[in-house]
């Protein structure tokens, strides 16, 4: 199978700025050319497809000198030539070369143009290798071989641009498959869904997967709503791809559609519970983007503390990457993210700690986290957790603690074990907690207040601590709840 990319060295090929064309060394007039075209299905049966135009090579519109092929079994309806040596020495001095597909009947060796006019005469793209047609619909063929594009289910351009990617030409290609867009925009878009790129993708090499990942972004910047990739897309493969991406090598004009495959690989790859989607803060689209991908996770939960864990361990790698003016949003999101509080401390300590977490909002969100997290705690567990936090922020998270004791005190719910009650004690008495005058009156009142035994047994020893810590009473209530 001959392409674009299988020429000969007798070639070289030049940049034109719309493409590139493949020119002859030994006749600079003479450039190579590649005929594709979609004609109506079982067309062979009235006779050969071929090329007839202007020139000797086109057969002066009468001598089938081209003739085309069925490359591909699964697309009935695509034919294409080998590589073509035409000489275009007559559009120096300003004209086109002009040319149609045509059937050569098989017994009469009439050939049938398609068209019905010399107004849909095609024109020879100098400034393309490849040149890419629909089949004109003829009144000389019975309606049953009229082809409507709409109708073309078999689109094979796309697959011969993508099978010609290669590790030195992928910018090019991508120039090619934009002209697709800009000739048969519904066709390319529809052939570039998910199922293409699934279909492809045993295909290891990494610019063919890159092309893949452009091929989405194109196909997502189409649908009406937020793209969903179907549970079975190998996010997993075209996110490795990615890993260290620049914005160079593909055209200036797809960081649009990049980044819409980007965030949406990220989406499926992290609702799968997978970690490749950490690759993309190794991405230039990306950190210029201000992490707006994250807006999309927001919903995001791990099932088990071990899923958490092993999360945290990957984000810890790609830390040196995260930029710090954009490490606010990024921070917030992690720490929203962990629902218990030994997935919080570890995030802390294996992440936030290596980072200098001095912003309000990040201090903040840290300990509204701690708050929601300890909300279910019993005496036992709330006393563990305070001693698990670093000690640099006791002092700021002290006053959720303390009520969180106030709520178990006050609480018919609250199970009073033996360690529970404990717990309670150890917490009323540690200093850390920054315990105040109005403070103590209250635990007292909360104590003398439940109906439990065991609970209502430790309020001398609370008192007294209370006094040994010289606490003042100045309201007098302390003989009132006595």
């Amino acid at each position: 199978m001959e392409s674009s990319e299988n020429l000969n060295n007798d070639y070289s090929v030049v940049f034109t700025g719309g493409g590139f064309i493949s020119k002859d060394r030994k006749n600079e007039d003479e450039i190579i050319f590649i005929f594709h075209v979609h004609m109506p299905e079982n067309i062979d049966k009235i006779g050969q497809p071929v090329v007839l135009g202007d020139g000797q090579e086109l057969g002066f519109w009468e001598q089938p000198n081209i003739k085309l092929h069925q490359p591909l079994p699964q697309s009935p309806t695509y034919w294409r030539s080998d590589s073509v040596k035409i000489s275009v020495s007559i559009t120096t001095e300003g004209y086109d070369i002009q040319y149609k597909y045509a059937i050569c009947e098989k017994e009469s060796e009439k050939n049938i143009l398609e068209g019905n006019s010399n107004r849909e005469n095609r024109t020879l793209d100098i400034m393309r290798i490849d040149q890419f047609g629909i089949w004109k619909n003829t009144y000389d063929l019975p309606n049953k071989f009229r082809l409507f594009p709409k109708y073309i289910r078999d689109f094979a351009f796309v697959d011969y641009i993508y099978n010609s990617v290669n590790v030195n030409n992928l910018k090019d290609k991508v120039l090619e498959y934009q002209y697709l867009l800009s000739i048969y925009n519904e066709l390319t878009i529809r052939v570039s869904e998910p199922n293409f790129i699934i279909n492809h993708i045993d295909d290891k090499l990494r610019e063919k997967r890159l092309f893949s990942c452009l091929l989405l972004g194109y196909y997502v910047s189409r649908q009406n709503t937020i793209y969903e990739l179907p549970n079975q897309f190998p996010s997993d493969l075209l996110l490795d791809a990615l890993e260290g991406y620049k914005q160079e090598v593909l055209p200036s004009d797809t960081k649009d559609p990049m980044y819409n495959a980007i965030t949406t690989l990220i989406h499926h790859n992290a609702f799968k519970m997978q970690f490749n989607w950490l690759k993309v803060f190794t991405i230039d689209v990306v950190v210029e983007s201000n992490y707006m991908f994250i807006d999309r996770l927001r919903t995001l939960k791990y099932p088990n503390n071990h899923l958490l864990t092993k999360f945290i361990e990957e984000v810890k790698v790609v830390m040196p990457y995260i930029d710090n003016h954009k490490f606010e949003k990024l921070a917030k999101w992690l720490i929203e993210l962990c629902q218990d509080m030994d997935g919080l401390l570890k995030l802390w300590s294996d992440v936030l700690s290596c980072r200098e977490v001095n912003d309000k909002n990040i201090l903040k969100c840290f300990i509204d986290r701690i708050q929601e997290n300890i909300s279910v705690d019993d005496a036992v567990a709330l006393a563990n957790h305070f001693k698990d936090i670093p000690k640099i922020f006791r002092e700021n998270v002290s006053s959720v603690f303390r009520d969180r004791v106030f709520l178990l005190l006050s609480s018919p719910s609250s199970k009073w074990t033996n360690p529970n009650i404990f717990a309670i004690q150890n917490l009323l008495r540690n200093g850390n907690l920054n315990w105040r005058s109005d403070d103590a009156i209250i635990s007292m009142e909360l104590i003398s207040q439940s109906n439990n035994f065991e609970l209502l047994n430790i309020f001398p020893e609370i008192l007294d601590d209370w006094f040994r810590r010289e606490f003042s009473d100045s309201k007098k209530k302390i003989p009132i709840i006595c």
